[in-house]
């Protein structure tokens, strides 16, 4: 459907879907998907609008004002928006941008996360599950097909997972050459060995602070979490293809001794060493 609102000049256009009740209740669901060519004149102030907003520039910039605080976005810039809350956006010069409006599931949760970390307008390195959403989306809407809801549900969570880590389109963490890459690779190689974020830190040549923020934007997990996960994976495969006490895949995976070994991994994994070690799969 063409769009004539203000600002918004041809061709862009956009659509709306109406999720079913199992949809709203077990699904992510769309709610409205568009492309836009705005020019100066472009606003949108909006006291609430139950959903939540990814809007990607392809071109031009964009100005978002929420909670009292203004963000600017450009060329290669993602905004996500909590359009349950107060906003305003607008072009003081002109945009070509992809936008979509959802809502379900762990949404809000998505939302939390991600802008905790890289706030509510960033670069986006890797928009690659997002675009090949929004070809999709559009182009069954552009050619009256229609796409099942829970396969909806799947391209919306294929690209709010991308937003947490480095995911690429086909579903790898690609981590970008650098500090956090370096980090990862010696925790892989060297988690057995006793690591702290200090010291990967230091390696990194950033504070703590900084590096435990810039490991977490591109993993997915902070330094401790991407460690003791390590540490676990490894322990599971020493539990069910080896034959040794407990005591000594403690030591192997990097645990200062058999009970702390137990209670990391009661604690993860839900239940005890021995008992995952018995259990057929």
């Amino acid at each position: 459907m063409l769009c004539t609102d203000r600002g918004v000049l041809a061709p862009s256009d956009y659509y709306f879907a109406t999720p079913s009740l199992t949809a709203k209740n077990l699904f992510y669901h769309l709610l409205s998907v568009g492309e836009f060519f705005c020019e100066q004149g472009y606003y949108v102030k909006r006291d609430s609008f139950n959903s939540l907003l990814l809007l990607y520039l392809l071109d031009g910039e964009c100005t978002l004002r929420y909670g009292g605080k203004v963000y600017r976005a450009q060329k290669g810039d993602m905004m996500f928006v909590n359009c349950y809350q107060p906003h305003e956006y607008f072009t003081d010069t002109h945009m070509h941008c992809l936008w979509v409006h959802f809502d379900g599931c762990q949404s809000l949760g998505f939302w939390e996360t991600v802008t905790k970390s890289r706030g509510m307008v960033d670069c986006c390195h890797h928009p690659e599950p997002y675009l090949e959403m929004m070809d999709i989306l559009l182009h069954i809407f552009r050619t009256d097909q229609t796409l099942s809801e829970p396969t909806i549900s799947v391209l919306l969570h294929k690209v709010l997972c991308s937003m947490i880590a480095a995911i690429t389109a086909d579903g790898t963490l690609q981590l970008d050459e650098g500090p956090v890459a370096r980090a990862a690779r010696y925790i892989l190689e060297h988690y057995n060995r006793r690591i702290s974020v200090e010291e990967l830190a230091q390696m990194a040549m950033l504070s703590s602070s900084h590096f435990s923020r810039q490991f977490k934007r591109q993993t997915g997990y902070s330094p401790y979490e991407f460690l003791l996960k390590t540490r676990m994976d490894a322990a599971k495969q020493l539990l069910k293809k080896t034959d040794l006490p407990i005591a000594s895949i403690a030591r192997e995976t990097g645990f200062a001794n058999a009970p702390a070994f137990v209670s990391a991994f009661h604690s993860r994994v839900g239940i005890s060493p021995k008992r995952f070690r018995s259990t057929m799969f």
